[in-house]
Order: structure tokens, then C-alpha cells, then sequence
């Protein structure tokens, strides 16, 4: 196959004719340009002359591509760090009602916040060795407790339309 090609001068010592078709070398290539494919999950790319023949370089045709995976969104990244925010909100928010329950809750019951932050240990873990770690005897026990209120609605439904003093234990 023979193809009848008008070149400048440059790129003439670079085109032998033969019976496969044109042979253009890179190496010796004074005029060519590059041509890039940029995708989401690829790069293609191609070396040409002036008139859209590739060249070859080291027996090869110069042009290509390479596949990626393909970018992950910045939804999975911004859900958790959505929820890592909320948690330590949370946290400070609890932590800062602690502080301002702290002086009257000693009053009535020194180690409440220490039991309630051991609330979620198996008996035998760690310091805890209580069956009902909310509430230390006295006239409220645990199981008076969920016997009155079975759910936190009930519990709230009670200290909204009660006009009597409550235990500053059950408002917190």
C-alpha cells in the first residue's frame, strides 16, 4: 500500500514508503504533536504528524491508553464525617449538662455519673459489681423506677404535669 504524502522538509527523512505502508520514526521527528484523551476512569493518548499519521517508536505505534478505577465520590466521606460531628456534639452536649447537674446531683447522690458511666458494663467488668447501677437504694430503686416508667416518654410525660419536687436524678 502506498499513500502519496506533501510534507515539509522536516519530517521528509522520516517517511520510508514500502510495500506495508508509511514508516514514520519518532526519534528523528522534528514536527508531531500529542494528542491526550482524559477521562473519569482513563488517558488515551496518540503521537501524529502534521497530517494525522502516527509515528512509531522502537517498532511500536505511538499511541495507547490506561484504565483506573474510576474516582469515588465524596459522599461516602462526607456521611462519616457527618457522623462523627453529630457524636461529638452529642458528647459535649452531655458532658456540659453533667457540669451543670454536677452540684445538685452530688447532693442527693454523689456517685450517680460514675454509675452511669459504667451503666453499660456486665457485672464482674472492671469496678462494677452493682446489679442496678442507676439508682444506690433509698426510696427510688431501679425496679420502681421501670415499673412507673416503662418508656422515657412516660418518665417525661410525668415530670411535665407534675407539680411536686422530683428526684433531680429522674430529670437528668
Amino acid at each position: 500500500m502506498t499513500r502519496s504524502v506533501t510534507l515539509g522538509k522536516s519530517n521528509k527523512a522520516n517517511i520510508a514508503e514500502s510495500g506495508k505502508g508509511i514508516k514514520m520514526n519518532l526519534r528523528n521527528a522534528q514536527d508531531y504533536t500529542i494528542g491526550l484523551d482524559i477521562g473519569t476512569g482513563s488517558v488515551g493518548w496518540a503521537v501524529v504528524d502534521p497530517c494525522g499519521y502516527l509515528y512509531k517508536f522502537k517498532g511500536q505505534n505511538t499511541w495507547g491508553s490506561r484504565l483506573f478505577d474510576s474516582a469515588k465520590t465524596a459522599a461516602d466521606t462526607r456521611a462519616k464525617r457527618i457522623l462523627r460531628r453529630r457524636y461529638g456534639r452529642r458528647y459535649r452536649r452531655i458532658q456540659t449538662l453533667r457540669e451543670l447537674m454536677l452540684p445538685d446531683v452530688a447532693k442527693v447522690d454523689p456517685d450517680f455519673f460514675c454509675r452511669m458511666n459504667q451503666s453499660d458494663l456486665v457485672m464482674g467488668d472492671g469496678d462494677f459489681s452493682e446489679k442496678h447501677p442507676f439508682f444506690n437504694g433509698g426510696e427510688l430503686t431501679e425496679s420502681a423506677y421501670y415499673k412507673s416508667y416503662p418508656t422515657i416518654y412516660h418518665l417525661r410525660e410525668h415530670l411535665v404535669n407534675s407539680t411536686e419536687k422530683e428526684d433531680i436524678r429522674l430529670v437528668y
